[in-house]
């Protein structure tokens, strides 16, 4: 089930998951498409960009846009890669479509509409991550106290 998260005072509205086995078999389609990020410094801004495309692409089930005629350009440019890249198995003209037409603003709210996917318990510090509470329990007694270890 894809998590909806709504950006820019509804105008555009993103459906994410998280880890899939569609979206691992999208990361390995996006790979073989585009072999030159292996070639990509390690630490690089390009490196960063490449893993956040693969991520973007694979964990995003849809976006919708309700755009006025009187919206940002930025917006419009996003929408208009959407549409090409949506359903698009061209990984290769995907990323380069990606490359030009996404600003930073976008890439830093698509972060966050893919982060609202990811179960809060693998967001926990890694010490507690194996014991951490399933986000039921994390909802029922609020993350805060769920996540302090009890003192005796």
């Amino acid at each position: 089930m894809a998590s909806k998260f709504e950006a820019y005072d509804g105008k555009v509205v993103f459906y994410t998951t998280f880890n899939t086995l569609e979206s691992l078999i999208v990361r390995e389609a996006i790979d073989a498409a585009v072999p030159e990020h292996k070639e990509f410094p390690s630490g690089s801004q390009i490196e960063a960009i490449y893993a956040n495309f693969r991520s973007y692409m694979s964990n995003t089930a849809d976006i919708e846009f309700h755009l006025d005629k009187d919206d940002d350009d930025d917006l419009r440019e996003f929408k208009s890669f959407w549409k090409t890249a949506k359903g698009n198995t061209n990984w290769a003209e995907v990323w380069k479509s990606f490359r030009k037409q996404t600003t930073l603003d976008i890439h830093n709210i698509w972060d966050d509409a893919t982060d609202v996917a990811i179960p809060r318990r693998l967001l926990a510090n890694m010490d507690l991550q194996p014991s951490a509470p399933d986000d039921e329990e994390l909802e029922r007694v609020g993350e805060k106290n769920a996540l302090t270890p009890e003192t005796t």
